[in-house]
């Protein structure tokens, strides 16, 4: 059996101004590309609780509300909701039973792992499932690269 300490995340110091940094410096680049892209994207601490949320000015309401379930599913699962999304529809999974309204099984959510710890979720809708995926691994990849994240 894991042991407890190495399962659950251990609180990391997160510069928030540089994590809204990062994700505005993404948003901004989509923007160039495409101006109309409504999306919206959110970022949570391993416990669900929200820490910042960007979205672009044409993002409709319904994907501002599920990009935080995103990520708040990829923290409190700690994985991946294109997997959760694959383990419902195999039904392996029943998230009714679990009893929490804030998990979703659609793709776009990934946890935020340091040192072997998830220490939070990235969610991002508004675009197809598979660019959702991709743009919360750019960020991911922004946020590590930034330098961000540091051992308390």
């Amino acid at each position: 059996m894991k042991q407890m300490d190495n399962y659950y995340s251990q609180i990391v110091p997160i510069n928030i101004s540089k994590m809204v940094e990062c994700m505005t410096n993404l948003l901004d680049d989509i923007a160039r590309q495409d101006n109309n892209r409504g999306i919206a994207v959110a970022i949570v601490d391993s416990y669900g609780e929200l820490l910042v949320f960007v979205a672009h000015p044409y993002c409709y309401p319904l994907p501002r509300k599920i990009a935080i379930r995103k990520a708040y599913t990829a923290a409190i699962l700690r994985r991946g909701t294109d997997l959760v999304e694959q383990e419902v529809k195999m039904g392996n999974l029943n998230l009714i039973a679990l009893n929490d309204h804030n998990l979703i099984a659609s793709t776009g959510g990934i946890p935020i792992e340091f040192d072997h710890k998830v220490i939070g979720g990235i969610g991002v809708s508004g675009l197809s499932a598979q660019e959702d995926l991709t743009i919360a691994k750019q960020l991911l990849t922004l946020l590590n690269d930034s330098g961000l994240f540091s051992k308390v």
